[in-house]
């Protein structure tokens, strides 16, 4: 499963930069750098970090 996920994500960073260097997708290096940090373990660690601040304070 984890091989087709990395297969995939080559072949469209393959395509989004072919593309880009052509010229024929400007947004490729947005779209990368956006959907690079929403995958990254930090943002995971970070987003759930909220719950323990959930408590009232004393």
């Amino acid at each position: 499963m984890a091989r087709w996920g990395l297969l995939a994500l080559g072949v469209g960073l393959a395509l989004g930069f072919g593309l880009g260097s052509l010229g024929l997708l400007p947004v490729a290096d947005v779209d990368i750098r956006w959907t690079v940090p929403a995958l990254s373990v930090d943002e995971g660690y970070r987003s759930g970090s909220g719950a323990p601040r959930r408590t009232p304070p004393r």
